[in-house]
């Protein structure tokens, strides 16, 4: 593949998180999965469907749903493996935060939207959030445990 040939734009973020979990499969853990376009090439591809015209009409509550199943299936698999993630939206311009936050949504992570994201005005807060979201205990898979004082304990958790 020559270099040359990437187009700016480009975002295969459907894929990477799918590779990220399928490495993560038999471990658990957690993702961070930082995005700062919409993902519009290879798995997970999505449209840009922010057009203007939905905006104040009937047709709007359309940009709050999902636009396909990619992310909420994948998200369901991982919940099923203790694999969560964390979501930070970067961007600039039109993200399916409705379509891809499946992802933390289903998995227990948590979702960081920085709106006309600005290096300079928002890199102390992402690095801030970063930080946090990868030293913060993550329990997965707990049950309670009748008996002795009674117990919660977790079969997967920790630091990841």
């Amino acid at each position: 593949m020559d270099p040359n040939d990437i187009k700016s734009g480009q975002c295969c973020a459907g894929a990477a998180a799918q590779l990220a979990a399928k490495a993560l499969l038999e471990t658990g853990g957690k993702i961070l999965l930082l995005q700062s376009s919409l993902c519009n090439v290879g798995k997970g591809a999505l449209k840009a469907r922010d057009k203007g015209n939905l905006y104040y009409t009937k047709n709007e509550k359309n940009l709050f749903v999902a636009q396909d199943r990619f992310y909420e299936d994948m998200a369901r698999q991982c919940a099923d493996s203790a694999i969560s993630f964390d979501l930070f939206v970067c961007a600039n311009s039109y993200v399916d935060v409705a379509t891809s936050g499946a992802l933390a949504n289903r998995t227990g992570g948590q979702i960081q939207l920085y709106p006309g994201f600005n290096a300079s005005k928002d890199g102390i807060a992402l690095q801030h959030d970063l930080y946090r979201s990868r030293f913060v205990k993550t329990s997965m898979s707990c049950s309670f445990v009748a008996g002795w004082l009674g117990r919660l304990i977790s079969t997967r958790s920790g630091r990841v």
